[in-house]
């Protein structure tokens, strides 16, 4: 699934249209969700309906979160975040979960390593969200630091889902 999300964002980054568009967002997002249920099943412990369930929540929760906020604080403060709310649903269930283990489990490794990983994706949208305002300033914008660090990002998630948790069948 990371291959596929590398070889998505180059293409569309290559090409830019829509078809690499879709090569683009579907592995990020089927990443998301198969992790979210990795997450609940490995860490947290819930069995495979309860993981699913709370997955297709947070499935609803991603749909009307763009659109609520926009509601909310109008769409002109959206503008400048440069698309990046979209994916503020993913940092939460980062932030969420890693706390409820760390909480829970007294020295939760995989809780740990969960709020490491929100951590770096708060930096990393940051300079996604920062880039269409610099590029004016810096040549190369920011984009680039947005990869490099979901590039981390998924490197601390792969290890929490190698090493920590226990198995489940």
């Amino acid at each position: 699934m990371t291959l596929a999300v590398g070889i998505g964002s180059f293409l569309f980054h290559t090409f830019a249209e829509r078809w690499s568009l879709y090569a683009d967002v579907i592995p990020i997002t089927v990443f998301i969700y198969a992790y979210l249920v990795l997450a609940l099943r490995r860490f947290v412990g819930l069995g495979r309906g309860p993981a699913l369930a709370v997955t297709a929540a947070f499935f609803i929760f991603n749909l009307v979160f763009a659109p609520a906020l926009r509601a909310v604080i109008g769409a002109d403060p959206l503008a400048s975040l440069n698309g990046s709310e979209s994916y503020f649903p993913a940092a939460l269930a980062l932030l969420a979960i890693g706390t409820w283990l760390v909480t829970g489990r007294a020295g939760s490794r995989p809780g740990r390593a969960l709020l490491v990983g929100a951590a770096v994706f708060v930096v990393s949208l940051t300079f996604r969200t920062l880039d269409n305002a610099v590029c004016g300033t810096l040549p190369f914008g920011t984009h680039f630091v947005w990869h490099t660090l979901n590039g981390v990002l998924l490197a601390i998630l792969l290890r929490a889902a190698i090493v920590g948790g226990p198995r489940r069948g």
